[in-house]
């Protein structure tokens, strides 16, 4: 008999906020993750939609993007935060244990309201540079999808 994949998540190594912008791929395997928790399985959504979220601001703000911003230090700290705890999870299960229920009382939280803040500034500032009202109305839309997965992610950490 197979064994089912179901209860299974493969996680990435995550990458740094400068192997999104060049599109680097890690040099990390990828590993399965059994019986993931769902707040496991929130946090590499959350991450992995902050990944797509900063190719976005990348993108989409071309030669005006400058890393030196304020507003832009404070997306790629947040973003960090997200990458620090999908890294714990990565080698926790490469070491074949358990996240420790310590870990998730005090950092889960602290990831959760910082996807939150993330989501928040990176579309905050993709459409404070729209200058089409039909792109800036879609930009707005994918926003506030994506705000209320942060918000999701941030009760069920709690």
């Amino acid at each position: 008999m197979t064994e089912s994949n179901v209860d299974m998540l493969r996680l990435e190594y995550p990458r740094t906020a400068m192997e999104v912008y060049n599109d680097a791929k890690t040099d990390q395997p990828t590993i399965d993750l059994p019986n993931p928790t769902a707040r496991v399985r929130l946090l590499v959504t959350q991450h992995q939609q902050a990944q797509w979220d900063l190719e976005q601001l990348d993108g989409l703000c071309g030669e005006a993007y400058d890393r030196a911003e304020r507003r832009i230090v404070a997306i790629e700290r947040n973003y960090q935060l997200l990458t620090q705890a999908v890294e714990y999870v990565y080698k926790t299960a490469e070491a074949n244990t358990t996240v420790s229920h310590e870990w998730v009382q005090t950092e889960l939280m602290r990831t959760a309201s910082a996807a939150q803040k993330f989501t928040v500034d990176v579309w905050t500032a993709i459409t404070a540079r729209d200058k089409d009202q039909a792109e800036k109305e879609g930009h707005q839309v994918t926003r506030m999808t994506q705000l209320n997965d942060a918000i999701q992610f941030l009760q069920i950490a709690d």
